[in-house]
């Protein structure tokens, strides 16, 4: 029997479109990496424009913006490591929790140190502005979360029946 040879199946060309999401997955460019002196212990976006990336990093809190990826504003008023950093809703004001068992507010324009409260006995992992603007929480490793008014650097209530360090604190997002 002699080899008989077939002839190619033939498809019609696919016609290429171009979809709204290839178009949109293209404009993106490669990631931008940016050496920091030690862990990042935290990142946060400012929610009011122009929404800058608060990342704290060993003894101090850096703003990234985020059109540029450079370094706007450097907080380096810290004694120890800064665990978290956090902006309020207006974005004007950002919250840190330290390891030297402080929380500290700082005004974001002026870099300056508005208010330090006192009350843990051990490092503040978490440090959260509530939606009211007015009110801090905060967790730490003393197994206690406070609740602050930032008016008066006060606690207002102290929870402390946990048995474990409370590492992070997230609000609920309901009203």
């Amino acid at each position: 029997m002699d080899f008989q040879k077939l002839p190619l199946k033939q498809f019609p060309q696919a016609t290429r479109t171009v979809s709204p999401e290839k178009t949109y997955w293209s404009k993106l460019r490669a990631p931008h990496e940016l050496k920091q002196v030690a862990m990042i212990s935290s990142i946060e976006a400012n929610p009011a424009a122009p929404h800058e990336f608060a990342v704290s990093t060993s003894t101090r809190v850096q703003l990234y913006s985020t059109a540029s990826n450079d370094i706007v504003r450097t907080f380096s008023r810290f004694n120890d490591v800064v665990y978290s950093a956090s902006f309020r809703g207006d974005g004007k004001l950002l919250v840190t929790g330290n390891a030297n068992t402080q929380v500290s507010v700082l005004d974001v324009g002026s870099r300056t140190v508005l208010r330090i409260m006192n009350g843990h006995k051990g490092a503040v992992r978490s440090a959260k502005f509530s939606r009211d603007h007015v009110h801090i929480f905060s967790a730490s490793d003393d197994k206690t979360c406070r609740f602050w008014d930032l008016a008066t650097g006060t606690p207002v209530a102290v929870m402390g029946d946990h048995t474990d360090y409370v590492r992070h604190a997230v609000q609920h997002p309901s009203p």
